[in-house]
């Protein structure tokens, strides 16, 4: 009985192994654009946290792309740029998100809106 447990306890481990290993990510040689330059606004503060280890390494040359930062203090300067198309990313506040979304029905944010909480 002991003899079956440790062979279906090797199986079982064998078969988590190769389930892991399939579960990588092939390369489709697909290159990256380094011209490419992402317009980004993000806010003074809180909201924009987020971008300070991008917008260094960016700076230090380590980024994947090469990225255009602007720093705003006001949310309606950060929404009036994905308006009009000068920003192609912007850190926002989850209520200005929302009310962009709903004063242009999604429709003149060609983006996808994510939101996510940072706590204290």
């Amino acid at each position: 009985m002991k003899h079956l447990r440790k062979c279906t306890a090797l199986l079982l481990a064998v078969l988590m192994v190769f389930a892991l290993a399939a579960c990588g990510e092939k390369d489709t040689g697909s290159a990256i654009d380094k011209d490419l330059t992402v317009n980004v606004v993000s806010l003074n503060g809180t909201t924009g946290f987020g971008m300070a280890k991008l917008m260094a390494d960016s700076k230090a040359g380590n980024a994947a792309l090469n990225y255009n930062f602007t720093v705003e203090t006001d949310p309606s300067n950060a929404t009036a740029a994905l308006v009009n198309g000068t920003a192609d990313i912007a850190a926002l506040p989850t209520n200005a998100a929302a009310a962009l979304y709903n004063k242009t029905n999604g429709a003149s944010t060609p983006s996808t809106l994510a939101s996510w909480r940072m706590w204290p």
